[in-house]
């Protein structure tokens, strides 16, 4: 039977004193590199502590495709993870399975498109164009949510670069021009 795997706190961590009357103490998290394999290593552990051995009850490739879906956002691999692993717990399984996987990389993906509006899109296609936040209110809220991601400067540049989400960016193409 699947366990529980992992469980996300109860809050978007979007306002940073919404955890304080919870007991739970903020702190900036900036995430991973998406290329980096120490997300999937922090997932298979959290595998393991839950007494579901990685290779036996998941397959380190979902694990390397729910480290590159959230975009190296713990929050948002966390909360993949908990999809898929509560979706193989239903359905009676004994393993996380692709499918799964798949799925919750879906939810995933549908819950940062929703409410999204045509200035929220106007504001992701030019991240994706310069790699910079604009100077709006708006732009703040996509970045508190994750829907913009802070990347480390590229080698040798001082400025920070900001992306669109990897699970938001094909479709902030496709409606807003070439990439």
């Amino acid at each position: 039977m699947v366990r529980r795997v992992c469980r996300p706190p109860p809050t978007t961590l979007t306002q940073t004193d919404s955890v304080d009357s919870l007991g739970w103490r903020p702190s900036v998290v900036w995430g991973f590199d998406p290329d980096d394999d120490a997300l999937v290593d922090a997932l298979a552990r959290r595998f393991e502590v839950a007494e579901m051995p990685v290779g036996t009850h998941v397959d380190c490739k979902d694990l390397v495709r729910i480290a590159r879906a959230s975009g190296g956002l713990p929050r948002h691999a966390i909360d993949i993870t908990h999809r898929a692993a509560e979706l193989a717990r239903r359905g009676g399984g004994e393993r996380v399975a692709k499918t799964h996987v798949d799925q919750g990389i879906a939810w995933k993906a549908e819950t940062l498109g929703r409410g999204l509006n045509a200035g929220d899109l106007t504001l992701l296609t030019s991240v994706n164009d310069k790699g910079l936040l604009p100077p709006d209110p708006g732009a703040a809220a996509l970045f508190a949510n994750g829907r913009i991601i802070a990347a480390p400067p590229a080698p040798g540049r001082p400025i920070q670069r900001f992306i669109v989400h990897p699970l938001l960016r094909a479709e902030v193409v496709t409606m807003g021009g070439e990439e």
